[in-house]
C-alpha cells in the first residue's frame, strides 16, 4: 500500500510541476520549409492557390482518402473554405480558409482544427522569383499550443513533428510542377 501511495504522490508532483512549468513556457510555434522549383512563379502560384490541388501534394490532406470534404466559395479566392471530417483520430476535423492573396507572391490561410483537439493556426506560402524559370517556395505554419498543452513543447519539437511533413509537401509540389508540361 505504501508503494502505491508513493507512486501516486510522485505522479501528482510530476503533473503539478508540468502545469507550473507550462504556465511560464511560450505557447507559440513557427515551422518553415522551402524548396526551389524549376518553373516560373506565376505557374506555381496559379496551381498552389487552388486548395483542391493540395490533395495532390499536401501530406496532411492525403492521410485519409476516405475523409469527408466539403467546400464553400470559389476555389482560389479569398474566403474559400475546405472543411474535412475523418474517423481517423490523427486527421480529425477542421477547416482551412484562404485569407489573403498577393498575386504571384503569397497565399495566406487560416486553419481551424476541431478534433482531436481545438486549435487555430495560420499558414502561408511565399513565392520568390529567382529567375524566369526558378522559384523559391517557402511554406510557413504559425500556431499556438494553449496552456497546459504547451508543456508538451518540453518533450517535442514542432519542427520535428511538422517540418518533415511540410518538406514532403513541398517536394511533392516540386515533382508535380516540374513534370507538368
Amino acid at each position: 500500500m505504501k508503494i502505491i501511495r508513493n507512486i501516486f504522490i510522485f505522479l501528482l508532483i510530476v503533473n503539478a510541476s508540468l502545469l507550473i512549468i507550462g504556465y511560464f513556457l511560450p505557447s507559440e510555434y513557427t515551422v518553415s520549409r522551402q524548396v526551389t522549383i524549376q518553373r516560373g512563379s506565376s505557374d506555381i502560384f496559379q496551381y498552389a492557390k487552388l486548395v483542391k490541388n493540395q490533395f495532390n501534394y499536401n501530406v496532411w490532406w492525403r492521410l485519409d482518402t476516405n475523409q469527408v470534404t466539403t467546400y464553400s466559395g470559389d476555389d482560389g479566392t479569398i474566403g474559400f473554405k475546405a472543411a474535412w471530417t475523418s474517423e481517423l483520430e490523427s486527421v480529425g476535423s477542421g477547416e482551412q480558409e484562404i485569407m489573403g492573396i498577393q498575386e504571384n507572391e503569397q497565399l495566406d490561410f487560416r486553419l481551424h482544427f476541431q478534433k482531436p483537439f481545438e486549435s487555430n493556426a495560420t499558414s502561408s506560402m511565399e513565392f520568390k522569383t529567382i529567375d524566369s524559370l526558378s522559384t523559391q517556395v517557402t511554406w510557413h505554419i504559425d500556431g499556438e499550443m494553449v496552456y497546459p498543452y504547451n508543456a508538451l513543447l518540453l518533450f517535442m519539437s514542432m519542427e520535428d513533428v511538422m517540418g518533415s511533413d511540410l518538406q514532403s509537401g513541398l517536394n511533392n509540389l516540386k515533382m508535380i510542377l516540374e513534370l507538368k508540361p
